[in-house]
């Protein structure tokens, strides 16, 4: 038989919304000497039970994100978990998170079980399609500005310039070399055009790896 100990911790505590409703299940089995005390803003569990680490004190503390109704709240207490049904304030507010910490604590996770309806997908999917929107209408004007900056700078543009520049070189370059190659190839042959090639390259600094 596991000993206790005063040492109390965390339990896992898994949440999950509805339109309405804010839903809790502590991973706490039978449960005793269980002190829950709430308002409108937190909840402060403390029992003893079985949890995560075995048969212990357990107690943890929420401060909601938004307001709650806590005398129209309930809880009951099952052979393997306390579960809490939380009534919103204010309904078909889908919460981003639970608590008004932004970093969520390790023993707090999301009950897939509880996920909210689908109504309130589709309020979610169109904020968030108000939002991509919004976004897409502040690309466009960034671009427009973008646009008018380059037909103002006109051809000399310096970045255009450069790229001409570099490219024309390139071709140039390489032109010449494919020139003196077909020449040489016809006039004196392949072993005074693999000379050529190797000096050519020497002097480009560009390297081969010789096949065995």
């Amino acid at each position: 038989m596991a000993e206790t100990s005063n040492r109390s911790f965390s339990p896992f505590v898994y949440w999950g919304q509805d339109s309405e409703n804010i839903f809790l299940k502590v991973e706490i089995g039978t449960a005793t000497d269980l002190d829950v005390q709430w308002t409108d803003n937190d909840l402060q569990l403390s029992c003893h039970g079985y949890g995560s680490r075995g048969k212990h004190q357990y107690q943890f503390f929420l401060q909601f994100l938004n307001p709650i109704v806590s005398k129209e709240s309930s809880y009951k207490v099952t052979e393997k978990s306390i579960e809490f049904r939380i009534v919103k304030q204010t309904y078909h507010d889908v919460w981003p998170r639970l608590t008004v910490e932004q970093l969520k604590p390790p023993w707090l996770k999301i009950d897939f079980d509880k996920l909210v309806d689908e109504d309130d997908e589709d309020e979610i999917d169109e904020g968030l399609d108000d939002q991509v929107k919004d976004w897409e209408k502040h690309q466009l004007k960034e671009i427009e500005k973008q646009l008018e900056l380059n037909n103002e700078a006109g051809f000399w543009d310096p970045k255009t310039f450069y790229l001409l520049a570099y490219n024309l070189f390139q071709f140039v370059g390489y032109g010449y070399v494919f020139v003196v190659l077909f020449y040489r190839y016809f006039k004196y042959g392949d072993g005074n055009l693999c000379r050529f090639c190797v000096i050519s390259c020497r002097q480009s600094n560009v390297h081969f790896v010789q096949s065995t």
